[in-house]
């Protein structure tokens, strides 16, 4: 049976799962850890209003590969507000992640869901559920769709690295 769970990779959560596994007794379950990282640089956490940074992803990235478990990540590209700052980021990121932490890593394009700070300040065309409005994909500029493509190349190289499977990759726009 595999376990799995998201979890909020913070202060708070990385020291109850740390003491969680300090505790154990016996063999750990199969576990598959689904973590939010969005985009790891510290101004675009901040951005998204994760309540986490950089150092704690870290922490539970190293936290579960000292104990087994396996992480999917998610990540986001299509963003209209990338600088070269937050790729020297994502690249450090990368650097330290602890090789077999993540298992697969799921590129995501920038969804601007209603009533939320990016629908609000973005543009894009809208996507319709039957009568349901689910938002839109974020439309971005030449310049920005550079940078998007060179974070998903970032990440491309590191996956042989790191021992992980990129995923959605197919699903990103071309300029």
């Amino acid at each position: 049976i595999e376990y799995r769970i998201f979890m909020r990779p913070a202060k708070a959560e990385n020291d109850a799962l740390a003491e969680v596994f300090r505790e154990w007794r016996g063999e750990i379950p199969n576990l598959m850890f689904g973590i939010g990282m969005e985009f790891p640089s510290s101004r675009m956490l901040k951005y998204v209003c994760k309540g986490f940074d950089k150092a704690e992803m870290l922490e539970s990235l190293h936290i579960c590969s000292a104990n087994g478990i396996r992480v999917n990540a998610n990540f986001i590209l299509g963003w209209n507000n990338l600088i070269e700052d937050d790729l020297k980021e994502l690249e450090d990121f990368m650097d330290r992640i602890p090789e077999d932490s993540v298992t697969s890593l799921q590129l995501r394009w920038l969804l601007a869901h209603p009533y939320t700070k990016i629908h609000d300040t973005c543009e894009g065309e809208p996507i319709r559920l039957g009568p349901f409005y689910l938002g839109f994909r974020v439309e971005v500029s030449e310049k920005q769709m550079e940078l998007n493509l060179q974070a998903a190349e970032i990440i491309k190289q590191y996956a042989a690295r790191k021992n992980f499977k990129v995923e959605g990759l197919r699903n990103l726009k071309k300029p």
